[in-house]
């Protein structure tokens, strides 16, 4: 009959054949009587024998077999007090922080940080190994400016947003986040599937198009989306006439929150706002922080959409692979809501607050 490989068999199966090996050799069944019961190899019931006293006379079986191979953490470069403090220093800043020269961590910036902390020349090959066993993937770092402020952005976090959400409970308003985006194909993180080693190849043009095309849009935590199309760049008109139309569509008060665009922050556009105090009022996100906006979300979705459609120079035709995205967008409440689920703007999901279509 065949054997069995017992490298296949558990733990668990591996004690229980231990132990029926046990009693028949207690029996005065032979070692190849055994293995011949069990389906093992004759070399692998012996070694049970030597090894885990399978078949001694004068005492009951030693059950614990141990664990086959290295032990969880031996035979490995870094001990665990070095795997915790290089993870937690690949999750707390960035190389340069640690006089590196580089800007990510990818595997040569993991290396050098062990030969820098440890003297210790690790092959990149182990270096992704220590990161697949984290669980640490490649992933499209998000871009940060040098100009923010954090300690504004922590302001922002623990006190003048709560502020903001306890005002508009108050008052019954919905929050919107508001931003605005160029409508074009230039999207770099669309990806294609072809053949390991054969690039996919996609046609674009090389010139921007003549035209200037911006999508102004606003939405909030319990998935409500409102949006429209602008010829040429946002300015202090074109948004005072995109809040009009929030406040046409809207039942309750609007707080809108925005960046710093100087459209937004424009004479006109706070007289505006000051004349209809009663239907919206406008606050701020930090500078430089567009991570704190929902809004950024729905702008990556449709550029990332805009760059799997076939190139074009025309506007019409570029306005109508957009609307027809933004429009089956503003009917799904669920998927505009999923875009407060992102760690960054996760602050901005928290209120249940209501609205009326």
């Amino acid at each position: 009959m065949d054997t069995l490989d017992g490298r296949k068999l558990s733990e668990d199966n591996l004690q229980l054949m231990r132990r029926l090996a046990h009693r028949l050799r207690k029996k005065n069944y032979t070692w190849e009587e055994v293995a011949d019961i069990l389906g093992l190899t004759l070399a692998a019931v012996i070694n049970w024998g030597k090894r885990y006293g399978v078949g001694g006379r004068d005492k009951d079986l030693h059950v614990s077999s141990g664990r086959r191979g290295a032990r969880y953490g031996e035979r490995r470069t870094l001990n665990l007090a070095r795997e915790t403090l290089l993870r937690d220093e690949i999750l707390r800043r960035s190389p340069n922080k640690l006089g590196l020269p580089y800007a990510v961590w990818n595997r040569r910036a993991v290396q050098a940080a062990v030969k820098l902390l440890w003297d210790i020349d690790m092959p990149i090959r182990t270096v992704g190994e220590y990161l697949r066993r984290w669980g640490f993937t490649p992933q499209r770092p998000a871009k940060r400016a040098l100009e923010r402020n954090p300690v504004e952005v922590q302001r922002w976090l623990e006190i003048r947003y709560p502020a903001i959400r306890r005002r508009a409970m108050a008052q019954n308003a919905i929050i919107l986040w508001e931003d605005e985006t160029q409508v074009r194909q230039d999207a770099a993180w669309a990806r294609s599937y072809a053949p390991r080693g054969d690039t996919p190849e996609q046609e674009h043009t090389v010139r921007r198009p003549k035209f200037g095309l911006t999508m102004a849009s606003a939405l909030s935590n319990q998935g409500l989306m409102r949006f429209e199309f602008l010829d040429g760049s946002m300015n202090a008109d074109a948004f005072i006439g995109f809040m009009k139309n929030l406040i046409r569509k809207s039942e309750q008060k609007i707080f809108l929150i925005v960046d710093c665009l100087s459209a937004h922050k424009a004479q006109k556009v706070r007289e505006w706002v000051d004349a209809n105090r009663e239907h919206i009022q406008l606050f701020f996100l930090p500078p430089y922080s567009p991570e704190l906006n929902p809004d950024e979300w729905v702008n990556r979705d449709l550029k990332t959409e805009l760059r799997t459609r076939p190139a074009t120079n025309h506007a019409g035709t570029l306005k109508g692979m957009a609307y027809r995205f933004m429009t089956t967008l503003e009917s799904s409440v669920e998927r505009v809501a999923s875009y407060f689920c992102n760690w960054h703007v996760a602050y901005a999901g928290s209120m249940q607050n209501m609205y009326s279509v």
